[in-house]
């Protein structure tokens, strides 16, 4: 059950992050619907957007973990800088200006601006309560399905005029916002320095991006092999946008109305048999038939780009470590898997051609069957790394607080002192923070021990990690 949120920042949070995932639906950052004039050699952008978007996640991942934290406004300067340079780009290609060098210069900083703001986005949501950043994941995604769907029927000229007047300055406004907002709680520890060191770090990580990564890969290259959808780009762009609505929907359903969890293992499990079958399958019916490969395959991706949020979030809470790291080194890797799929698409010709389909389905199955051999061994390691305490966040511990209070009727001045209390400050800190006497402080704290019945300080920690252990232990499917 969904309890109260802090309504005005929780507000700008959404809406900063909807806003953000409207610029990514129209800037087309996938190669169904790129930004670009019809005429132009889509393969010229798509290739440097893409090989940019996966090089920033590395880079920015082994900068935060070799080197040093990477400061807390330079994506959004990053960001905005990419993002002009693409206007820029654009605006040459659409006046008529031709050349191959500003294709890819247009395609590289779309992908750098995109992989910043995400990196950025992801720095923020990832110190909202647990609960919280589900929620904010569902409202942004649904934005970016409905806006990903009306901007089918946009024309180009109006796509731009959009984008570059209204979306890219409403983001770099509400980033910067959001930045601003930003709670951290004390300094991550580097990879390095977390208990466990490194080693600990990639067997959370193991078995998640192997999941993903199959997931990512079996359906798509399959589909693009010997699915015919030439000449039907709003037929597949829009079963796409169907596709992550259907896998939406079942997310939310799970995960908000049945109040369970759904790990990348789990989805991996129920999604891979789906997939293989329905490959096997689609060998029996006509090119222009086999869409429901497609369909399949975009739920699937849906779910894994959802789900690579939630787990980079939550492996961040646990190991105490930096976000970015984490979701650098997910995100590099999931979405290095997809490149193959659009070499195969924007491309004109592709060594697969000469396979039969069977043999290509045959191949791709046995190849991605592969990985499941190792799992049970990579998921019995990382399981050793989530039964360590979880490493909470400031939000987290004054969520829990604030559940505690409405449970048990605490006024609103007692709220502040039990959350200072709870953060570990002293009476004089407490005192200072919020314009109390000593004495005062003291008798709230003696009026909450009395109210939740608690006797000490250790007492009262342990109603607050009950409660947030309460909170967490939701069951899993």
């Amino acid at each position: 059950m969904l309890t109260k949120f802090h309504l005005s920042d929780f507000t700008l949070y959404a809406v900063g992050i909807s806003v953000w995932m409207i610029l990514v639906s129209c800037s087309g950052s996938t190669y169904m619907l790129p930004l670009l004039p019809p005429e132009a050699n889509v393969e010229a952008y798509v290739i440097p957007q893409q090989g940019a978007y996966v090089a920033l996640f590395f880079v920015a991942a082994l900068i935060e973990w070799k080197r040093r934290p990477i400061g807390q406004h330079a994506f959004e300067r990053i960001t905005l800088g990419s993002f002009v340079i693409a206007i820029v780009c654009i605006a040459a290609l659409y006046f008529g200006l031709e050349v191959s060098a500003l294709l890819v210069a247009y395609g590289m900083s779309m992908g750098v601006g995109i992989a910043a703001g995400f990196m950025q986005w992801i720095r923020i949501v990832a110190e909202r309560p647990t609960r919280e950043i589900g929620l904010l994941l569902f409202i942004a995604s649904g934005f970016s399905i409905v806006s990903g769907i009306v901007f089918c029927f946009v024309p180009f000229e109006w796509r731009i005029l959009i984008f570059a007047i209204a979306l890219v300055p409403a983001t770099i406004v509400l980033l910067h916002l959001n930045t601003k907002s930003l709670r951290v709680a004390g300094n991550k520890a580097a990879p390095a320095n977390i208990e466990g060191g490194s080693r600990r770090l990639f067997s959370s990580l193991a078995v998640p991006i192997i999941c993903a990564i199959v997931l990512t890969l079996v359906a798509p290259i399959a589909s693009t092999t010997y699915i015919d959808t030439t000449g039907q780009d709003l037929f597949r762009t829009l079963l796409a946008q169907i596709a992550n609505a259907v896998a939406l929907a079942v997310l939310a359903v799970i995960y908000l109305g049945m109040n369970r969890k759904v790990s990348m293992f789990n989805a991996y499990c129920m999604l891979l048999p789906v997939l293989a079958s329905s490959v096997l399958i689609a060998s029996f019916f006509e090119p222009s038939q086999r869409w429901f490969v497609l369909f399949l395959g975009d739920v699937c991706f849906c779910t894994v780009s959802f789900l690579m949020m939630l787990t980079c979030c939550s492996i961040s809470k646990q190991l105490n470590t930096s976000a970015i790291v984490v979701y650098g080194l997910f995100g590099g890797f999931v979405y290095l898997a997809r490149i193959p799929e659009i070499l195969l698409v924007t491309t004109t010709a592709h060594p697969l051609d000469a396979l039969a389909p069977f043999a290509i389905t045959a191949l791709l199955l046995y190849l991605l069957t592969i990985p499941t051999f190792f799992l049970p061994f990579l998921r019995k390691q990382s399981n050793k790394v989530w039964n360590a305490k979880e490493a909470l966040t400031v939000s987290d511990l004054a969520q829990a607080c604030e559940n505690i209070a409405e449970r048990y009727s605490l006024p609103k001045r007692q709220l502040e002192v039990l959350t200072l209390l709870v953060g570990g400050h002293s009476i004089p800190h407490i005192s200072e923070a919020l314009f109390l006497s000593s004495n005062t402080v003291k008798t709230y704290r003696k009026a909450i021990y009395a109210t939740v019945n608690v006797h000490s300080k250790q007492e009262l920690l342990d109603l607050v990690y009950d409660e947030l252990r309460r909170e967490e232990t939701s069951p899993q499917l």
